[in-house]
């Protein structure tokens, strides 16, 4: 990440777009790049304040990213357009949810299937969740 002294932890491509890349890093930033352009990558800085252990893009969805983190947080973020004509990350409004708000271990990794979320942290805790696009 440009600019950035922090070392990327994970990175993922969404399924639909194989243009876009999203990166996480030991700083708990998340950048989302577009590989045809040389423009900066559009961050996410919001939620994470420890590193990002594990980033996805929902299977189905290129406008859903999940993220997990040190500080044990799952969160959604979405940049549906909801209609209007943008193409990219940078010309939406992301809107995020936290899915574990109570769990205070590492969250380490976690998996995305249609409409179910299986997340584990430093625990040894499995958390099985029902995916909601609430946006």
């Amino acid at each position: 990440m440009e600019g950035e002294s922090s070392s990327i932890t994970c990175m993922a491509n969404d399924p639909n777009k194989k243009h876009i890349i999203a990166c996480g890093n030991l700083n708990g930033i998340i950048a989302i790049y577009d590989v045809r352009s040389n423009k900066r990558p559009f961050t996410l800085t919001h939620n994470h304040s420890e590193p990002i252990t594990e980033i996805g893009f929902h299977p189905f969805s290129g406008d859903s990213l999940f993220s997990s983190s040190f500080n044990g947080g799952l969160w959604s973020w979405n940049s549906s357009n909801r209609g209007e004509l943008k193409s990219g990350w940078e010309d939406r409004t992301v809107n995020f949810k936290n899915y574990l708000d109570s769990n205070r271990y590492t969250l380490n990794s976690f998996d995305l299937n249609n409409d179910k979320i299986l997340a584990v942290n430093n625990n040894l805790c499995l958390y099985k969740l029902k995916y909601q696009n609430l946006f």
